[in-house]
């Protein structure tokens, strides 16, 4: 029955190849070692991501509107966005700055 290899338990020239390959990313435990394996990047506005294509099967990216939900969200300007049939009434109602001066200097 084979078994998993054991970090710096295996021993002659191929023990000595597959322990050294092995603790590059694992302590003498068998546990990970973590900043190895991630290698936290010092750009922000990456998040760690899960893909088998990358190294160890996670890797750093730049965030995305997707990863985050907002895929349809963009960046209309205000000016530009309509306005509800009730906000246009409302706004109907008002009185310009003009016409408010007007009324209070003939008060």
């Amino acid at each position: 029955m084979s078994r998993l290899p054991q970090p710096g338990g295996d021993v002659d020239t191929w023990g000595d190849v597959l322990n050294n390959y092995l603790l590059q990313q694992h302590n003498p435990d068998g546990t990970h070692k973590v900043s190895e394996v991630l290698r936290v990047p010092a750009q922000i506005g990456l998040i760690l991501a899960s893909n088998p294509a990358l190294t160890n099967g996670l890797g750093w990216k730049p965030l995305t509107k997707t990863d985050v939900g907002l895929s349809n969200v963009d960046n209309t300007a205000d000016t530009a966005k309509p306005i509800s049939a009730v906000q246009q009434a409302a706004l109907d109602t008002k009185i310009s700055r003009s016409d408010a001066v007007a009324m209070a200097v003939a008060l």
